[in-house]
């Protein structure tokens, strides 16, 4: 059973580890931390935008309905984690290693995901218009139901899964990589 997180005792710090807390409503914004690691969390209606944390663990946790906007989890560590409904825009996660994490109904736009490993990780209904996965592991990543419009890094999806339905943006992706050039009859 988890206790309610309050900012006085369980506020994000450096070489900090926290275990079975819930962050209802908690405004993170704007901290900078190294090495904290959070586990059997949970994190609702949480504003966490513009969030640096550095080699951060997030381990069975799950978030739900909270801001992410313009966070950065370079050289984080994501095992058992599901985000849903979160808007994560604008956010980084270049050098993360992702492991039975799922992202559900979230804002990814323009997320950046450079060298990231996610293997095996699941998006469902996500937007990913514009987010970066240039040198990423996605083996086996599944996308299901999401927008990828304008996705950099195309290439590096080698081995992904994607559904049929989501293609049609994903085209156009393809397409630039390859240098191919896509003309309107039309026009």
């Amino acid at each position: 059973m988890s206790r309610s997180a309050n900012l006085a005792e369980h506020d994000f710090e450096d070489d900090v580890a926290y275990r079975a807390l819930d962050y209802t409503g908690l405004d993170l914004s704007g901290r900078v931390v190294r090495s904290l690691e959070v586990e059997e969390c949970r994190f609702a209606d949480c504003d966490m935008a513009n969030v640096l944390a550095s080699q951060t663990t997030v381990a069975d946790c799950t978030l739900h309905n909270s801001r992410m906007t313009g966070s950065k989890w370079p050289e984080g560590v994501f095992r058992d984690v599901v985000f849903s409904s979160c808007r994560i825009d604008l956010s980084s996660f270049r050098f993360a290693t992702f492991r039975r994490t799922v992202f559900r109904d979230c804002n990814l736009r323009e997320t950046d995901f450079q060298d990231a490993d996610l293997r095996r990780v699941r998006f469902e209904s996500c937007d990913l218009r514009g987010a970066q996965f240039a040198n990423a592991q996605l083996g086996e990543a599944k996308f299901t139901d999401c927008h990828l419009l304008g996705i950099g890094g195309v290439t590096s999806l080698r081995g992904a899964i994607v559904d049929s339905d989501d293609l049609g943006g994903l085209a156009y992706s393809l397409a630039a990589a390859l240098g191919i050039k896509i003309t309107d009859r039309r026009g």
